[in-house]
């Protein structure tokens, strides 16, 4: 029996776009930002206030001052959330190997004495490594949803457009297309993009585009290629960016949170809880995001493609758990169960080695818990408040 290989159709496609006249289209008045405008703010303001201010220089036609505060606004988003998730995951990592200030645990206080030293451990690293703009700044969910939602792109690729630069008006558009492929401003702006003189197709590229994504695209090109050993490389780089990234965008979920009333402890920590989950899920479909294409199990497809690569360089026991690490995720794939029969009577194959790796079976375990979790959230507390619902309207029937 031979052994199975993933074919290059599903591989991902590099960004491609037809080539079709149309006209140019600009961007509608931008919703939800406030309509206040700082002044003058120099180099010493935080990412909100320069999206505010290219909002109104896109609004008056000052397409210089568009592009460049709204540009200044994006790096400074990426600047604070890198040492806001930084400071997360270095504070977690203490707290988790830290020693409790007491040894017994009554009444589970040691969940609080973690959080208590966690939250002196985050005020100490972000007093350091932000700006005193941003000391005792915090993220509504307004400007949050801006800039995850890209939305200062769908404003820069008109900008640009109108300073000339046709390059970065078009990596603009790309930028937007990447998380939602049918924004239509955006696409029909950029079949327009494309019939211009400028025009050069390198500049079709995901400017938010997640860094384990160019050793995944060089990995299946290597690997189209039968190099099995560089494709390795690049395989195992990219599965180690992977979990990186979504750890750092998973810590930048645990920000404040607007209840809007004052609940009880419970309540209160069980509702920043929910939210912060939420956010958490939604990480994994942004990591999804390879070239032109949404991309959901490209966690797992990095063990699919290294099993073959491994075996084809002699190293079975890399090829056996890759296999087997495939199955966690998708138990019924019948060319990867092809494959376990195969490696099972393979003359160099030991029990051991038919084990799952370490990192994709935290991944999966965390993933399944939280699934779980939200769901049980969402139909319980749903019965719940339906079952007040009923017991009201019925006490009202029957004082009548």
């Amino acid at each position: 029996v031979g052994l199975g290989r993933i074919s290059d159709d599903s591989i991902t496609n590099r960004l491609d776009y037809v080539i079709e006249e149309v006209f140019l289209k600009a961007p509608e008045k931008p919703e939800g930002a406030p309509e206040q405008v700082p002044g003058e703010i120099g180099d010493a303001g935080t990412f909100i206030e320069y999206y505010l201010v290219g909002n109104n220089a896109y609004l008056h036609n000052d397409y210089l001052g568009c592009a460049y505060f709204f540009e200044k606004a994006l790096q400074e988003y990426k600047d604070y959330s890198a040492v806001v998730a930084n400071c997360r995951i270095t504070c977690e990592y203490e707290k988790n190997n830290g020693k409790p200030l007491y040894p017994e645990n009554p009444e589970n206080i040691h969940f609080y004495d973690g959080i208590v030293r966690k939250t002196l451990c985050l005020k100490k690293c972000l007093f350091r490594d932000l700006s005193k703009a941003y000391r005792f700044f915090e993220v509504d969910d307004t400007f949050r949803e801006i800039f995850h939602s890209r939305k200062a792109y769908e404003y820069l690729q008109l900008c640009h457009y109108k300073n000339g630069d046709i390059d970065k008006a078009v990596s603009a558009a790309t930028t937007v297309l990447a998380m939602f492929p049918e924004h239509k401003l955006s696409v029909s702006n950029l079949k327009y993009y494309t019939t211009l003189p400028e025009f050069h197709k390198s500049s079709l590229k995901d400017l938010e585009e997640k860094r384990f994504v160019k050793y995944y695209l060089k990995g299946m090109d290597l690997y189209r290629e039968s190099k099995w050993k560089e494709s390795i490389e690049e395989f195992e780089k990219s599965l180690q960016t992977f979990v990186q990234e979504e750890d750092i965008c998973r810590a930048f979920c645990e920000g404040s949170f607007n209840q809007g009333w004052h609940p009880d402890l419970a309540t209160s920590t069980a509702n920043h809880f929910t939210y912060c989950l939420r956010c958490k899920r939604n990480c994994t479909k942004d990591m999804s995001i390879v070239g032109s294409e949404k991309y959901p199990d490209v966690f797992p497809s990095h063990y699919e493609y290294l099993q073959f690569s491994y075996f084809n360089i002699g190293h079975i026991e890399e090829a056996i758990r890759c296999t087997v690490t495939y199955l966690l995720f998708f138990p019924e794939n019948q060319m990867m169960l092809d494959n376990l029969e195969f490696y099972k009577k393979h003359p160099e194959a030991k029990d051991d080695f038919f084990t799952v790796r370490s990192e994709a079976l935290e991944y999966y375990q965390r993933a399944r818990y939280e699934k779980t979790l939200l769901q049980f959230i969402n139909e319980e507390f749903k019965k719940f408040f339906e079952a007040q619902k009923s017991k009201e309207a019925l006490m009202e029937t029957n004082s009548i």
